[in-house]
């Protein structure tokens, strides 16, 4: 059975598990106003939207619109676009 020590101990395990991540995402949204102020980077993308522009070239790619060496390239821009939460 776990002692009132060790809940304690898990309890601020855990609260500075989520301050440091409540940090970094702080960090990175800061980052990212900066980037947009001083126009280095794009406007961050749907990502529903760059899964159907996916989708679309799969429909290319099988229809023979496209090569397999274009499509690979298209295919590795758009995933690169995504942003993982």
């Amino acid at each position: 059975m776990a002692t009132n020590r060790n809940q304690f101990e898990k309890r601020e395990r855990d609260r500075a598990k989520k301050a440091k991540a409540l940090a970094k995402r702080e960090k990175r949204v800061e980052s990212e106003k900066a980037a947009l102020e001083a126009g280095n980077a794009e406007a961050p993308i749907d990502p529903s939207v760059i899964l159907e522009q996916v989708a679309v070239l799969h429909e290319q790619f099988d229809n023979g619109e496209l090569e397999f060496d274009a499509f690979e390239e298209q295919k590795a821009e758009l995933m690169s676009k995504l942003t993982v939460e």
